[in-house]
């Protein structure tokens, strides 16, 4: 179900880490930051130092911080940012830069909040791919990420950019091959304080279902194997999403589509020794009116192993809408917390990955819907036990203002929000932008 041109073939999560320890009966434990990943990236997914305390009093404000142009900077940003230890932000697009198949940006903070960008890598698809889903950054500066087609059989590639006195270097750490190997690739990398690296692919496995990669990092060389392949009935098909890393090494992300309700499902792979991997089932979507469906976002994790995530379809309005997975009795419990409506000001069809602010509040984006129908920022506060409340922060407009948001949200020690807008800007081929609070 969709109401635009701009159907999303790969969701792009903020890094799938979660800050602070996780404690209790089938909570999720603190995932790992892996190695010497920035504690300022961790904020792209959960809880950031900032708390807000009291009701609003003043309307958000959104800057502009860059607008693409297409070549040689980029085009059409879809990835939720990250940021380093000295404040500089990269994210990727999915077309543009010198070759026309996307490319990797930095943002350098230039004073008075201003930002000057400069183009890390522009991608050739058919040597190392297209279409680049993101990156994260290490504490040597190094980023990783996947392109999700192209490469040398067209079926997407896993690469690491190393910075050097003279730019980047690409190096591709592998090429897809199709079949049991995996095609597609999708979301963000998660890494291990080994500098492992994992994650997803759309589709190939035994099934065709999708699966779940490791790049086992030596020090010298990666090694690629496959942790599982999607069956789709019942555990679930076609993840589109980064994973959710926990200190135990446990990997919990979300199908979109599959399960036992053919509307999606959240899994989890626990090692089990010898680089094997058991899964669970951890919830299985019941679709529309009752429930939620086709969760193409990446999960989120509260300090109480609470799981969050967005349903793109379901929902009361049949638009999505926000869930929550409680641990309970030894599983979890599913709520929905937030239907999305049909309302001219509301946003629908939710697709990007969410923020947690330790007050319990909820920050993401949805690519439709608002007053001009290309997206919002919106937030979920709670209210009671079980009931939420939702503010629209920003209603785009597509033009200077940015349109179509498909990337997530990331959080400053001010609570300023920032993110990336696909579409809109001076050029019309997407945005970053800040949106202070």
């Amino acid at each position: 179900m969709t109401t635009t041109t701009l159907a999303r073939r790969a969701l792009v999560p903020a890094v799938a880490l979660v800050l602070g320890g996780c404690s209790g009966t089938g909570s999720v434990p603190t995932p790992s930051a892996g190695a010497g990943l920035q504690s300022s990236s961790v904020r792209s997914s959960t809880a950031g130092p900032f708390s807000k305390a009291s009701p609003q009093t003043v309307k958000p404000t959104e800057t502009v911080l860059y607008s693409f142009t297409g070549n040689p900077d980029g085009q059409y940003p879809d990835s939720t940012l990250v940021e380093d230890a000295a404040g500089n932000f990269y994210g990727t697009t999915e077309y543009g830069g010198i070759n026309g198949n996307g490319s990797v940006f930095k943002l350098t903070p230039a004073g008075s909040g201003t930002y000057t960008e400069s183009v890390l890598w522009s991608f050739s698809y058919y040597t190392d791919g297209g279409d680049p889903q993101g990156v994260i950054v290490d504490s040597s500066g190094a980023l990783y990420g996947v392109t999700l087609d192209g490469a040398a059989n067209d079926l997407g590639a896993v690469f690491k950019l190393t910075p050097g006195p003279s730019g980047y270097t690409e190096s591709i750490l592998h090429t897809f091959q199709g079949n049991n190997d995996g095609e597609y690739p999708s979301g963000t990398l998660a890494i291990d304080s080994a500098g492992d690296l994992y994650g997803t692919t759309m589709s190939g496995g035994l099934d065709t279902a999708g699966t779940v990669y490791e790049l086992a990092n030596s020090g010298s060389a990666y090694t690629y194997s496959q942790i599982y392949f999607f069956q789709s009935y019942p555990d679930g098909a076609s993840p589109q999403a980064g994973l959710l890393l926990t200190s135990s090494g446990a990997l919990i992300g979300s199908a979109s589509s599959g399960g036992k309700n053919n509307d999606g499902a959240i899994f989890q792979l626990t090692p089990a020794g010898s680089g094997s991997y058991t899964e669970r089932l951890l919830y299985s979507f019941n679709g529309p009116k009752k429930d939620l469906g086709n969760p193409y976002s990446a999960i989120v994790a509260d300090a109480s192993g609470n799981l969050y995530g967005s349903g793109y379809d379901g929902g009361a309005k049949y638009r999505g809408g926000v869930f929550k997975l409680t641990p309970s009795g030894g599983g979890y419990k599913e709520s929905v917390l937030y239907s999305f409506t049909t309302s001219r000001k509301n946003g629908y069809y939710p697709q990007s990955s969410l923020l947690l602010d330790q007050s319990g509040n909820i920050y993401g984006t949805t690519p439709s819907g608002g007053i001009d129908n290309v997206g919002i920022i919106f937030e979920l506060s709670p209210t009671g036990k079980k009931n939420y409340k939702e503010t629209v922060l920003e209603s785009f407009e597509n033009q200077f203002g940015g349109g179509y948001p498909l990337g997530g949200l990331i959080q400053d020690a001010t609570g300023a929000l920032y993110g990336t807008a696909s579409r809109g800007g001076s050029e019309g081929a997407g945005i970053v932008y800040k949106l202070t609070l």
